[in-house]
C-alpha cells in the first residue's frame, strides 16, 4: 500500500520550475509624454510569458511569476492613451514553450515605438537572455529565452502610414521583419544601461516560455496534432522533436519515434560509468517523469531503473553517470535557446531504449548534477 502510496505521489506531484524563475524583464521608460507632462513607466508585459508544466497538465501560456499567479498587464490602448508609444503587436508565439510529454507554456512579446515626443528615455533589467531560466524536469526541454533589441532608424512610420506592417510573428527570435523594416538592430544586454530612444527607433521584446514536463516522444499524439491544429507549434517542430505528422497512422509515428530515440543515441556519448548490477522489473515504489522509476530489488536494495528494463545503478548513487549523454552548444542549439560560452545544455538519455530523462544546464567541465538521491 505504501509503495502504490509513493507512486501515485510522485505520478500527480510537482511542477516545472519555469514560474518559480518566472518571467522578469522590466522595461523602464521615461522623460515627457505626448501631453507635455512629466512621465515614466515600467511595462510589465513580462507577465505574459509562460508557466511550468507539470506532471499532469501543460503550462500556462500567460501564467505569471509565482508570487502574482494572476499577472494584471495594462491595456495596449491605456498604454498608448498615458504614455508616447504606440505599439506593433502584442503576441503569444509557436514554438516557444519547453517541449516535453506535458508542454510548457507559450512565451510572448511586445514591440512599440515612440510616438508624439522627440525623445524617450528607456533601460532594461532582465534576466534569461543568455541562459535558459524556465528548466524543464525530467526530460522536458527549457522554455524560450528572452531576447531584447532596438530597431534604430527605421521606417516604421511609413510603413505604418501605407497600411503595411512587417511583421512576421512565427520567430520568437525576431518576430518583426527586420530586413524589410530597414534600420539598425541594436541587441539589448540583460542588464542595460540608459540609452535615448527617438521617432522611427522600434523596441521589441519576448520573454520566458514555461519548461516543459517529461520526455517529448512519450506525448499523447493528438496533443501534438491539437498543438498544431492551433499555432502552438509548427508542424516541422512536430515532426522532428515530438515524431509527429498529419494524417499519418499511429503505427508511422511509432516508428519514426523509434528512430528518434536510436538517433539520439548515435549520437550522445556513453556512460561514465558501468552500470551497476541489480535485478530488471523491480518492484515499483516511485515514479519520476515519464520513465525514471525507483524500485526494490530482489536483494531489497534501492535502486533507479527505466520503464524499459535498464537498471542505472544503486539509489544512493548519480544516475546520470549511467546514462548516455549528449551535449549542445553554439549552433546545434534550438533556435529559441542561448546558453553563455561558460554553460551547455545536457541531454541525458536511457543508453538501452533512448528515452529522455532530464535535460541540464550546467558548467563546462564540472561534474555531472547530482539531483536525485535516496
Amino acid at each position: 500500500a505504501i509503495s502504490k502510496l509513493l507512486a501515485l505521489t510522485e505520478k500527480t506531484r510537482g511542477s516545472s520550475q519555469a514560474v518559480t524563475h518566472g518571467t522578469m524583464a522590466a522595461l523602464f521608460t521615461g522623460d515627457t509624454n505626448q501631453h507635455g507632462e512629466p512621465f515614466g513607466n515600467q511595462l510589465i508585459d513580462a507577465q505574459i510569458g509562460g508557466g511550468g508544466a507539470s506532471a499532469l497538465i501543460d503550462g500556462i501560456d500567460q501564467s505569471g511569476c509565482f508570487v502574482s499567479p494572476r499577472p494584471h498587464v495594462a491595456n495596449i490602448e491605456s498604454n498608448e492613451a498615458n504614455g508616447p508609444m504606440l505599439f506593433l503587436y502584442r503576441s503569444f508565439f509557436p514554438d516557444s514553450g519547453g517541449d516535453g510529454e506535458h508542454r510548457g507554456g507559450r512565451a510572448a512579446g511586445t514591440a512599440w515605438t515612440p510616438h508624439g515626443v522627440d525623445r524617450l528615455r528607456c533601460s532594461l533589467t532582465s534576466h534569461g537572455v543568455e541562459v535558459p531560466i524556465s528548466y524543464g524536469q525530467f526530460g522536458g526541454m527549457p522554455g524560450a529565452c528572452s531576447t531584447a533589441m532596438i530597431v534604430h532608424d527605421s521606417d516604421v512610420k511609413e510603413r505604418w502610414g501605407s497600411g503595411e506592417l512587417p511583421l512576421v510573428l512565427e520567430d520568437i527570435s525576431t518576430p518583426i521583419d527586420l530586413e524589410k523594416l530597414g534600420g539598425e538592430v541594436q541587441v539589448l544586454a540583460a542588464k542595460q544601461d540608459e540609452l535615448p530612444l527617438v521617432p522611427g527607433d522600434v523596441v521589441q521584446y519576448t520573454f520566458q516560455g514555461g519548461g516543459g514536463y517529461g520526455d517529448p516522444l512519450v506525448r499523447n499524439i493528438d496533443s501534438v496534432l491539437k498543438d498544431i491544429a492551433l499555432g502552438h507549434i509548427s508542424t516541422t517542430r512536430a515532426k522532428e522533436v515530438y515524431g509527429v505528422v498529419i494524417d499519418e497512422s499511429v503505427e508511422q509515428t511509432e516508428a519514426r519515434r523509434q528512430q528518434l530515440r536510436q538517433a539520439r543515441l548515435a549520437k550522445a556519448q556513453k556512460p561514465e560509468q558501468t552500470s551497476a548490477s541489480g535485478s530488471k522489473n523491480g518492484s515499483l515504489l516511485s515514479r519520476f517523469g515519464s520513465g525514471l522509476l525507483l524500485t526494490q530489488s530482489d536483494n531489497n536494495g534501492l535502486q533507479f531503473e527505466c520503464d524499459c528494463g535498464h537498471v542505472f545503478c544503486n539509489a544512493e548513487l548519480n544516475w546520470k553517470e549511467y546514462a548516455a549523454l549528449n551535449c549542445i552548444e553554439g549552433k546545434a542549439l534550438p533556435p529559441q535557446l542561448k546558453v553563455h560560452e561558460t554553460l551547455e545544455l545536457v541531454e541525458y538519455f536511457c543508453p538501452s531504449c533512448g528515452i529522455q530523462h532530464a535535460v541540464d544546464v550546467k558548467e563546462k567541465d564540472q561534474p555531472i548534477l547530482h539531483d536525485l538521491k535516496i
